[in-house]
């Protein structure tokens, strides 16, 4: 898609892809649910005529109409989605960019490797990692970094637990010694024993055999900015000789408005370009900062 710099420009573009998404799904819909309502009358006829209780070909019936029904809700959560993560987002990344002289890369359902969170450890390392697109920052930009919008999850067949569902922020740079700083939960790093700082109420870990009594006061004051600048479930930031990591579940969910216009959009896009703008500023501060 073309870079846009008004939001007018934006709202006109997400709108018509909107309708057509809705006049191609109504018109799959129309034709599948013609198909599925004859077959079902059909067979409510020849179970009724095998000489079976009234009730039976009812039930097949309303079970059949109860299923379409869900199946329509489905399909409508599953296309609002696509048109948010794949065209709004992307639509939102072309006016950022031009507004503020940015060349963020957006991709959508980007593959992620899970090792990353295994390294880092800051969930469990058997948690599966499906992501909702990636933002990366440009080749202008002197501070490199990707934004991952993603859920770590587990399951044992029956039940799911989500152990992270947010923002999670990959910060390259070397020899920043192994640490976490985190709202909630304990380290996940398989061979490498953690232990918390006690005289910090925050919940501070470092290597047990990492003589030190006190958290790097660069990543100290990320942690505690986050939630000056964010409302969030929980926060985390780590780093393991590799990488800074800094991870945000925001009670703010971006939800795609009903009606798209000027005062809605600029509601779902402002936590997006904070985000931006937060992530870019601790990027920065992490590459430009003198570590103890």
């Amino acid at each position: 898609m073309n870079s846009y710099t008004t939001y007018d420009s934006v709202i006109s573009t997400i709108n018509e892809l909107r309708v057509e998404m809705n006049r191609k799904a109504k018109k799959q819909f129309t034709f599948s649910y013609t198909i599925i309502f004859l077959v079902v009358i059909i067979l409510s006829i020849v179970l009724y005529s095998t000489g079976l209780e009234w009730y039976v070909p009812i039930s097949v019936m309303g079970s059949s109409i109860f299923l379409m029904v869900l199946i329509y809700f489905i399909a409508a959560t599953t296309r609002n989605n696509k048109l948010k993560n794949e065209y709004l987002n992307q639509e939102l990344m072309n006016l950022y960019n031009s507004q503020h002289d940015m060349d963020y890369i957006y991709e959508y359902k980007a593959n992620v490797d899970k090792q990353f969170n295994i390294d880092m450890g800051l969930f469990t390392r058997h948690a599966s990692i499906s992501s909702k697109f990636v933002i990366t920052s440009g080749l202008n930009n002197d501070a490199k970094y990707n934004i991952f919008r993603c859920t770590m999850t587990t399951s044992d067949g029956k039940n799911t637990t989500t152990h992270f569902d947010g923002f999670y922020i990959r910060i390259p740079i070397d020899n920043i010694p192994r640490q976490q700083l985190r709202s909630k939960g304990k380290p996940h790093i398989k061979g490498i024993k953690m232990t918390r700082l006690g005289e910090y109420e925050d919940k501070i870990f470092v290597p047990e055999d990492q003589p030190t009594t006190h958290p790097d006061s660069i990543l100290y004051s990320i942690f505690q900015a986050i939630p000056r600048t964010f409302e969030t479930h929980s926060y985390y930031v780590a780093s393991d000789l590799k990488e800074v990591a800094v991870a945000i579940s925001l009670k703010h969910k971006f939800k795609l408005p009903k009606e798209l216009d000027y005062q809605s959009l600029q509601e779902y896009s402002e936590p997006l370009f904070e985000l931006l703008r937060f992530a870019d500023e601790v990027a920065h501060q992490i590459l430009e900062g003198e570590y103890e």
